[in-house]
């Protein structure tokens, strides 16, 4: 009898396993498994040893047994633990612990389990080594949090330098650092500097410190921002600063109006020993170099340089001195003055000055005591006891605060001593109004209203700006603060003072950074009083400011006059020509509707401000501009900004023949005099033909041809191009398998179009393609690849083109499919005929054409180019023009109509007898029935009508995000070869398409 062998299998133990077997229950839970283990035990009979429960887990990560735990980097976290022996696999749980659910409670054999979890949220786990003998004890529970999301930083602030108007600060030199504060929570910040002259940017940088430095072009004006980035984005960017780098420097000139001194010795002799030698101010000097020679000794007594137009010396009493001075600055070095001389006296110690004066003052006076005596010691008191040399010595300006007598005597070894100076400083300083400083401004109502108040005693502050005049004429400002709750016209006025006042209002949070409304200041409005009208917005504050003219103060009456209504919005300007392509200069005319607007304008990119060029009559655009322009009326919100686009080109017409043919196709069409004789040159592999120029017709276009096939013969294809037809069998490979590629058709338009730049280097080119020369033109457009060439196109005109291929095209896979043989030998004479292998006598007209040749399959419909072709339409420019003409009225396999004569026809057994006598009768044999049902698909002709070749439904296009416009013959029923000689609905469907014969 086999020995039975009965194995338990535990079930899997949660993260709740670990809370059950703790406490007073873990005796009761060791019991269990050990009964669990003498069950196992006893239940295993015969010689296979029980299998023991493995040990508990170790090393468990991540997480710390005390709460809230580690922090993970991201929102994934693996856990891991060490292998245990014995263990066939593991059962883990984790917790939510905002929640308490558990969010994993799985098993795996692994020692590590990788999950995805919530953002911003604390979890506990444990885990459990499990084999057929049963579970080890949980390990004790960690905890971990996962990381809150990252946002977004906001805008910097604090930029430097510039500021938000043009042309903005001037640099120091061409070097410029720009910075920026701290954002919390940014790595990185994105950073970009334009040439404001030419709109390009000269700087595109990511530093992640907040400063940023570059060496700019001298003499250029630059705009600048930046915004704050990080994992979770980009903040908005700051409002443009801008500013200028300085121009070039250049040696200064000679400095003129040196004193003092003769340019003949001994020259003239000073009051005092102590000299200020002075010149005029240069023009782009930076400092000054002067030398000071003692005539006796013929030693330097000053040689050096200084930033200012005069220097101090002091002198030794009874000498003869010479001296000159050069203007200099990082250039170089002008040439000296012509030396001039002077004397130093010997006498009396200069008597002390005083700056100020003495007199009534109402603040504390700074006073400077100076002696005209060089190296004098001056001692002063401000006892009114006269000074002695045991007197306080003076070494800098003295402060008086309240009214003092000051007295002053100056002192010189071997000079007599000065007399005494004496000067009396009354100071009383008077109180002034409360809102006399920026910071202190009073407050008025949202509602407007009158209030009062005086500039008497009212000071100005440094940095306040002046008022309406372009110098100082106040002096005695007082402000007010108003914030206005409705956006709209209103009025300011100081009617009812009882002084000649002056008014202003701004917008700005402090007095050096202060903006003057449009139209915010004024002088006299009524008598000596002043009123302004502006337009406000809602919730912004205004700072208003009343001073006096020329010092003027008393009581003042302010009323402000708020609107009650919102603001009507100022109609934008109109463009008149629009914008767009324009082969000359146009004279653009700007108007607004709404009455008695001012409109303001710019030709460089750039918004318009209240502060831009005033339009006063047409604008004249010789060269491609973007114009912009923005109209304003007081009591009306300014309009939005007009923009208008204006492309001065030089327009050409680039035509592409067709399978089988060459430039000559289009010789009607060339020779056409409606606009003037023009001369169209051939570009053949991308090399115009002759060395004759385009003469353009008398809309100024210019026209070139393209002669399709170099590519063919030049890497030994033979195709239907007159210069790669060939007799040989080895030509039946055909000439191309795609209509793209880097030596196709595609890329001969490609190559022709970067020889019209070459000569026109600002043309927009309108392609015309007959048959497959409109497929190729849609391959080139197609081809991302050539970017400078597809952005000269502007449009697309196709001719009979066969976009969805043509029923003939299957006689190809039809002749493949039935060599020569004597069932079929009127198919293959058909064949002979059209390759021009039966006729006879000098009969070359249709030109031969070898319908064997794999050109033929790939026009087919359903083949697989055009499929490619039609896959790809989804990269044709969609802001292009695209126009179709299409032809209908002749059934398929109708080639050639020559009326009372007969026609051709490959469907039908037919003759033509051409009256010329250079022309010999020839006749076709009808293809078979089986050959025309492999064309037609066993479909009636009818169903394909278009030009004989090409069904009119064929002969258009679509594609998702572009527009074609579709236009239809109407001279008549016209066959395929004629298409390019319709002159009136090519010319009328380009007309359409672009507007340069308009």
């Amino acid at each position: 009898m086999k020995p039975v062998i009965s194995i338990f299998k535990l079930p899997v133990l949660t993260e709740l396993r670990q809370d059950i077997c703790s406490g007073s229950l873990q005796l009761l839970c060791s019991v269990l498994r050990s009964s669990l283990s003498l069950c196992v035990a006893f239940l295993v009979f015969g010689t296979v040893a029980a299998q023991a429960i493995p040990a508990m887990p170790t090393n468990p990560s991540p997480g710390t047994t005390g709460s809230p735990g580690t922090t993970l980097s991201g929102n994934s976290v693996t856990l891991s633990w060490g292998a245990v022996s014995g263990a066939t696999y593991y059962s883990l749980g984790v917790r939510d612990i905002a929640s308490g659910n558990l969010v994993v409670n799985t098993t795996t054999t692994a020692t590590s389990y990788s999950t995805s979890l919530t953002a911003g949220k604390q979890y506990r786990w444990n885990v459990a080594a499990v084999n057929s003998a049963g579970s080890s004890a949980y390990t004790t529970p960690l905890y971990f949090q996962t990381p809150t999301p990252v946002a977004k930083p906001v805008t910097p602030t604090s930029l430097s330098p510039g500021l938000t108007s043009s042309p903005g600060t001037t640099l120091s030199g061409n070097s410029v650092t720009l910075s920026w504060g701290a954002v919390s929570g940014a790595t990185y910040y994105s950073l970009g500097v334009v040439d404001v002259a030419t709109g390009n940017l000269v700087v595109a940088a990511d530093p992640t410190t907040t400063s940023y430095s570059v060496t700019l072009s001298p003499n250029k004006q630059y705009r600048w921002n930046v915004a704050a980035g990080n994992s979770a984005g980009l903040s908005t960017y700051t409002t443009v600063l801008y500013f200028r780098t300085p121009a070039p420097v250049v040696v200064p000139t000679t400095p003129t109006s040196p004193s003092p001194g003769l340019t003949s010795s001994p020259g003239t002799t000073l009051s005092g020993n102590s000299v200020t030698l002075s010149w005029g101010a240069v023009s782009g000097a930076t400092y000054y170099s002067l030398g000071l020679v003692d005539v006796a000794t013929g030693a330097f007594v000053v040689n050096g340089t200084t930033t200012a137009t005069s220097y101090t010396a002091s002198l030794t009493a009874g000498k003869t001195y010479r001296w000159n001075v050069a203007a200099g600055n990082s250039t170089g070095l002008s040439p000296y003055t012509t030396v001039l001389y002077f004397q130093t006296p010997s006498s009396t110690t200069a008597s002390p000055t005083f700056n100020p004066v003495g007199g009534n003052y109402t603040s504390a006076q700074s006073v400077t005591i100076t002696s005209a005596t060089i190296g004098a010691t001056i001692y002063y008191t401000l006892n009114g006891v006269d000074p002695t040399s045991s007197s306080t010595v003076y070494t800098g300006p003295v402060t008086i605060s309240s009214t003092t007598t000051l007295k002053a005597k100056a002192v010189k070894s071997g000079m007599t001593d000065s007399s005494v100076t004496s000067g009396t400083y009354t100071i009383t300083v008077p109180s002034g109004p409360a809102n006399n400083n920026f910071a202190n401004r009073a407050s008025i109502s949202s509602a407007g209203g009158t209030v009062t108040g005086s500039n008497v005693n009212a000071t100005k502050e440094s940095g306040e700006p002046i008022i309406y005049y372009t110098s100082e004429r106040g002096g005695k400002s007082v402000w007010w603060s108003w914030t206005p709750s409705v956006s709209g016209s209103a009025v300011i006025n100081t009617l009812g003072s009882s002084f000649d006042t002056l008014l202003a209002v701004y917008t700005g949070s402090s007095v050096a950074g202060l903006t003057l409304v449009p139209n915010g200041s004024n002088d006299d409005y009524s008598g000596n009083t002043s009123q302004v009208t502006i337009n406000v917005t809602a919730g912004t504050t205004y700072q208003i400011a009343v001073d006096g003219w020329n010092g003027a103060s008393g009581n003042i009456t302010l009323t402000v006059t708020a609107p009650t209504t919102p603001m009507a919005t100022v109609a934008s300007p109109t463009f008149n020509p629009v914008g767009g392509n324009y082969t000359s200069a146009q004279s653009v005319t700007i108007t607004s509707v709404t009455s008695g607007a001012t409109i303001r304008y710019t030709v460089n990119g750039i918004d318009p401000t209240s502060s831009s060029t005033v339009y006063t009559g047409p604008v004249t655009i010789s060269s491609t501009t973007t114009l912009k322009a923005k109209a304003f009326k007081i009591g009306m919100n300014d309009s939005t900004v007009a923009i208008g686009s204006y492309t001065i080109m030089t327009p050409v017409v680039l035509l592409l023949h067709g399978m089988n043919s060459d430039e000559t196709t289009w010789k009607d069409f060339i020779g056409d005099t409606s606009y003037g004789s023009i001369i169209a040159p051939v570009i053949y592999a991308g090399v115009v033909q002759s060395s004759q120029q385009p003469v353009a017709d008398t809309k100024g276009v210019r026209y070139y041809l393209v002669k399709f096939g170099a590519y063919d013969k030049d890497h030994g294809r033979i195709g239907l191009e007159p210069d790669c037809v060939s007799t040989s069998s080895k030509g039946d490979s055909g000439d191309f398998s795609s209509f793209s590629g880097q030596y196709s058709h595609a890329k001969e338009i490609k190559d022709a179009i970067t020889n019209i730049l070459s000569q026109f280097p600002s043309a927009k080119i309108l392609l015309v393609g007959h048959s497959r020369g409109g497929i190729d033109a849609r391959a080139f457009l197609q081809d991302t690849s050539y970017t400078t060439e597809r952005n000269a196109v502007i449009g697309l005109l196709t001719v009979g083109t066969p976009h969805l291929g043509s029923p003939l095209g299957r006689i190809y896979g039809f002749l493949n499919a039935h060599p020569r043989s004597s069932w079929n030998t009127s198919d293959w004479k058909l064949v002979d005929e059209l390759r021009g292998a039966a006729m006879s006598g000098s009969y070359s007209y249709p030109k031969s054409i070898d319908v064997r040749r794999p050109t033929i399959d790939d026009l087919a419909i359903g083949s697989s180019p055009l499929t490619q072709l039609s896959n790809g339409i989804v990269n044709l420019p969609a802001s292009f023009k695209y126009g179709t003409l299409q032809f209908n009225g002749a059934r398929l396999g109708l080639l050639a109509d020559y009326g009372n004569w007969g026609n051709v026809d490959i469907f039908v057994n037919s003759s033509v007898t051409d009256p010329t006598k250079w022309f010999t009768k020839f006749t076709f044999d009808a293809i078979t029935s089986l050959a025309s049902n492999s064309i037609c698909q066993s479909a009636p002709r009818s169903n394909f009508a278009g030009d004989g070749i090409v069904p009119f439904s064929s002969q258009t296009f679509s594609g998702s995000g572009i527009t074609v416009t579709s236009f239809t013959n109407t001279q008549g029923v016209i066959l395929h070869t004629g298409e390019p000689a319709n002159k009136t609905d090519i010319r009328s469907a380009m007309k359409s398409l672009v507007n340069w014969w308009n």
